[in-house]
């Protein structure tokens, strides 16, 4: 499938962002790298699914890509709902999204960071 761990980190701080009318929730996961990642800043921005990966400030990964947070001792997914919480160790992984039509323009408008109102285009996994 091509996935790969961004990361193996330990989470810091979520930011939460409730801003009508959207009615989902939207965040920024901070976390910090442990291990062979010790060191490293890692920001995860979500607006109800996982979107953006920033290491040190770089995006390292974007949607339509599948970004997962999973417990760092079951690899079990976490969910945005409240399970990323100060002092859990998480492991942050990307894999290319499978069917190639998010890779065409129409799919990147769909679920590209410029769809969210970011001023970047995605970051290709594959």
């Amino acid at each position: 499938t091509g996935g790969r761990v961004l990361a193996v980190t330990e989470a810091v701080a979520t930011d939460w962002r409730d801003t009508p009318p959207y009615t989902f929730r939207e965040l920024t996961y901070r976390l910090r790298g442990t291990g062979d990642h010790a060191g490293e800043a890692i920001d995860v921005w979500v607006k109800n699914e996982h979107h953006v990966v920033w290491r040190d400030g770089a995006v390292v990964a974007t949607s339509p890509d599948v970004i997962a947070l999973l417990d760092r001792d079951t690899n079990r997914p976490l969910t945005t709902l409240g399970e990323v919480t100060p002092g859990r160790g998480v492991v942050v992984f990307a894999m290319p999204a499978l069917d190639p039509v998010w890779r065409s323009p129409a799919g990147r408008a769909l679920l590209g960071p410029r769809h969210f109102g970011f001023d970047f285009d995605g970051v290709d996994l594959a």
